[in-house]
């Protein structure tokens, strides 16, 4: 029985041998499945993420920064609404490309991880591509200058807009595609995870352990994945910024973000992937001096962050970039990290600088300002007080009545000056404002310029200043443009020349006709002065608004600085430009160069027959004088020569007899070196064959002065330069020939007219009433527009003829009272001529005043010649209207 027994346990431990043998086996084959489960298994996870990691994330990451350069291109585009000038145009287009250039590797990378159909990538391409060239379409169609921030709007709204719409979808279809792929290789980690879960259970106890290592592991690869999650969503939100992570104990781990080859400016064929290459490329562009704070920052005993910054340089960087770094230690499962984030300050800095300089500005301009003010109260108080001075000194000597008009010429100076004084600060105020509007009506050129020389003359001539007018070419004699803008410019200059020129110096007007087409002539308009000069330095600020050269400038000659800045406004505004050219103790010249209008036939010059062929001769030391005078000459159909010299001109002319070909007409110049003029015409009229020649004398000068004298040597008349067409024609068919007739104008003239007066204001009134008088009509008055609308409806049909309306009074206003007047059912009432009369000088009071239904415009202060001839003129061509109905 114990052999039995014994037998027994030795078989059942032959058994349980066997048992556990088979069981040892069959762990072990199960051992083996599990670990080969657990191999499959985790070599399968691993490779989908690895696939995730390397993949879907790249592709989004790209398509992410794809995405941003984009919007950075439609930002950079919204300035043009703003700014659309050639600068902004330039360095807008540049960006952009920039922009576009850094896309090019991008999308390279994307194409490299995406796991998506390549249709969606080349679709990304072309609809890059179609973006890229409606916003250089748009760039050329915000280049016109005449293009508003609305017009630009549409423009983007149309041809840009959607396609920036398809481009974002094209992006968002490779983003979904990206999560897609995530999904099914994430699905395909899950299966393969619950796959073996699923057989771990019909394995034993005995692989438990197993399993639970298994699950260890997985659950520390779930957690990798999640850092890398982390990670990667951090880099996402933060591309503007590169990161750096080194472990010095296991340098597999160091990390360098992707964007640093373009915030670096680097190459990828320089640098490939090798992370030591790039830092090291990175080292060689920082300036020296700050190579070792970035290198070797120094550490602090309980302190783990570390900043500062280096500038940074290489040969496609396109000029040093500032860049701040901070640097974190940490310790990371007994492993030392270095975190550096490298953040370029290139353009924030560029922004602070900008800022900088625009508060700068903005004290510059209120202290400009200031002065402006100051100088303004200086300026406008000085006519005031000679104003109210006179007016005290009239009121005292109320019996001399010479004594008064001499008060009252002072008075009517002062007040013309402080007019200037208003008119530049309002026509400042509308050119800032944008509501000054250029006029373009025909206008007669030779009296603009005699206009400006007969005013300008006497002004040189009481402070000693020698001063003329040079035509050069052949100008035409009528263009259309604003003649006031003309004017005020060519006033401006001229009267700034005479404010710094010495006595004993000269100031010279000359004019140039330049290029033309049929429809436009450019004209040079030369102001040359030997005054006191200005420093190159100060050329552009004398431009700006409320500028002088210096505070000694203004303390000495006075002026608002409003001047200069003015005419430049108005020469741009015409579609010209205006120079400079000085020496300091030299004098200036001041050139401005405009497109005027021509105006074909506006002025005929007359060709008398009496002139054809007659051989002339002209005598001017200057030479511009010379060729302009034979110019004119030869239009008239005479045959002129010139010569420098009184000498020159007598040896010519007796040539001119000895070959059978006598002067007929000489034209001579007043004040000439060795011969003046004068002593010329006498040794002319000395010799037989000067005795029947007609002899013009010719001067710069005040005529006036030369009249007496000039027919006294023996000359037939006097003209004064510069000689015009029209003019030298009338002058020499009297002199030469039979006379023209000359055209009959009839003069102002208001007699038997009534003329209804609407003023609210009394003393303005007694102006008016005292102004109007000498003009014989018959006056009544109204003090507001409600009672002048009274008395048109009481009054017979045409008895008034004209009506001088104000604008702003109390009842009822002018713009009221005219529409209650032309609606009147009364044949009168649409007939009868009424001009507003008002301190409103803006161009749109006087379009309001039109709208209103009246006839014309005339701003405070009234010139009652101008009011006398404009009602004269309007009520002829009313009585001639009716005549013709």
């Amino acid at each position: 029985m114990p052999q039995l027994k014994h037998g027994t346990r030795r078989a059942e431990a032959h058994n349980v041998g066997r048992i556990s043998f088979f069981s040892a086996v069959l762990v072990f084959v199960l051992v083996l499945v599990l670990v080969g489960l657990s191999m499959s298994s985790i070599g399968r996870i691993n490779a989908n993420l690895d696939q995730i990691a390397n993949y879907p994330f790249q592709a989004v990451e790209r398509t992410g920064s794809l995405r941003v350069l984009s919007e950075q291109a439609s930002l950079i585009m919204t300035r043009f609404p703003f700014i659309n000038t050639p600068d902004v145009l330039e360095d807008v287009r540049r960006q952009v490309d920039e922009i576009y250039d850094q896309m090019d590797p991008l999308l390279e990378e994307i194409a490299d991880a995406y796991l998506g159909p390549a249709a969606d990538l080349d679709a990304l391409r072309a609809q890059l591509d179609l973006v890229h060239a409606a916003q250089n379409e748009m760039m050329d169609y915000a280049a016109d200058d005449d293009r508003s921030a609305q017009e630009i709007d549409d423009y983007q709204s149309v041809h840009l807009d959607p396609l920036q719409a398809q481009l974002d979808a094209c992006m968002d279809t490779i983003l979904s595609a990206s999560h897609d792929s995530f999904l099914n290789l994430w699905a395909g980690s899950t299966t393969t995870y619950r796959f073996f879960v699923t057989a771990a259970i019909f394995l034993t106890v005995v692989v438990a352990v197993s399993l639970v290592c298994y699950n260890l592991l997985i659950s520390r690869l779930n957690r990798t994945v999640r850092q890398k999650n982390d990670l990667f969503d951090l880099l996402c939100r933060t591309v503007d910024q590169v990161f750096v992570i080194s472990c010095p104990s296991d340098p597999t781990q160091d990390y360098i973000s992707q964007n640093c080859r373009a915030a670096f400016c680097l190459d990828d064929r320089e640098t490939g992937g090798d992370i030591d290459r790039i830092l090291d490329q990175i080292r060689q562009g920082i300036r020296p001096q700050d190579l070792p704070a970035f290198l070797d920052p120094p550490e602090s005993e309980g302190r783990n962050y570390y900043n500062s910054a280096f500038r940074y340089e290489n040969s496609r960087t396109n000029g040093e970039r500032h860049f701040s770094f901070q640097i974190y230690r940490a310790s990371l499962e007994g492993a030392d990290y270095r975190f550096t984030v490298l953040t370029d300050e290139t353009q924030a800095l560029e922004v602070q600088r900008q800022l900088r300089e625009a508060v700068e500005e903005a004290r510059k301009a209120s202290q400009a300002k200031g002065e402006f003010l100051s100088r303004m109260s200086h300026e406008i108080r000085t006519p005031m007080n000679g104003i109210i001075g006179m007016t005290t000194v009239a009121l005292q000597h109320v019996g001399e009545p010479e004594k008064i008009a001499d008060c009252l010429n002072k008075i009517s100076l002062s007040s013309k000056h402080l007019l200037v004084l208003i008119n530049d600060v309002l026509d400042m105020s509308k050119i800032e404002s944008g509501k000054l509007e250029l006029r373009h009506e025909p206008f007669d050129f030779n009296a603009f310029v005699e206009s400006v020389s007969n005013v300008i003359a006497p002004q040189a001539a009481d402070r000693g200043v020698d001063f003329q007018v040079v035509l050069r070419g052949m100008p035409d004699e009528a263009f259309a443009g604003d003649l006031l803008r003309l004017n005020q410019v060519t006033m401006n200059l001229l009267s700034n020349a005479l404010k710094f020129t010495p006595k004993g110096g000269s100031v010279t007007l000359r004019i140039t006709a330049l290029s033309h087409t049929e429809e436009t002539m450019w004209l040079r308009f030369e102001v040359i002065d030997t005054g006191a000069g200005i420093a190159e330095e100060n050329f552009e600020k004398i431009f700006g608004v409320f500028e002088q050269e210096n505070d000694s400038i203004t303390a000495r000659y006075g002026g608002t600085g409003l001047g200069l800045s003015i005419s430049r406004r108005f020469v741009e505004m015409m579609g010209g430009h205006i120079s400079l050219s000085s020496r300091l103790g030299h004098g200036s010249t001041f050139t401005v160069e405009l497109p005027l209008a021509r105006v074909s036939g506006a002025v005929e010059t007359v060709l008398p027959a009496s002139l054809k062929g007659v051989r002339a001769l002209v005598v001017d030391d200057d030479q511009d004088s010379c060729e302009y005078a034979c110019l004119l000459l030869e239009r008239l159909g005479c045959r002129p020569d010139h010569v420098r010299t009184a000498v020159q001109a007598l040896d010519t002319a007796r040539t001119a007899v000895e070959v059978g070909e006598p002067f007929r007409l000489y034209l001579v110049d007043w004040k000439m070196p060795q011969m003046d003029g004068l002593d010329l015409v006498k040794k002319l009229r000395t010799q037989p064959w000067g005795k029947d020649a007609t002899i013009l004398m010719v001067s710069g000068y005040d005529t006036g002065d030369l009249s007496a004298p000039a027919k006294s040597a023996g000359a037939d008349a006097v003209a004064a330069k510069p000689l015009f067409p029209n003019t030298l024609s009338q002058l020499l068919c009297r002199l030469m020939g039979s006379p023209l007739p000359a055209e009959e104008t009839k003069p102002a003239d208001l007699r038997g007219r009534r003329v209804l007066l609407v003023e609210d204001n009394p003393l303005n009134m007694e102006i008016a009433l005292e102004l109007l008088a000498p003009s014989g009509a018959a006056l009544e008055q109204a003090e507001n527009g409600q009672e002048a609308v009274d008395k048109f409806t009481a009054s017979s049909i045409g008895w008034y003829d004209a009506i001088l309306m104000d604008v702003q009074m109390p009842v009822m206003d002018g713009y009221q009272a005219t529409g209650r007047i032309r609606a009147l059912d009364r044949p009168d009432a649409a007939g009868v001529v009424i001009l507003a009369m008002t301190a409103n000088a803006f161009s749109e009071d006087v379009q309001k005043s039109l709208a209103a239904g009246m006839d014309g415009h005339i701003s405070k202060p009234i010139d009652m010649n101008e009011v006398i001839a404009k009602l004269s003129r309007l009520l002829d061509q009313r009585e001639e209207a009716r005549h013709s109905s």
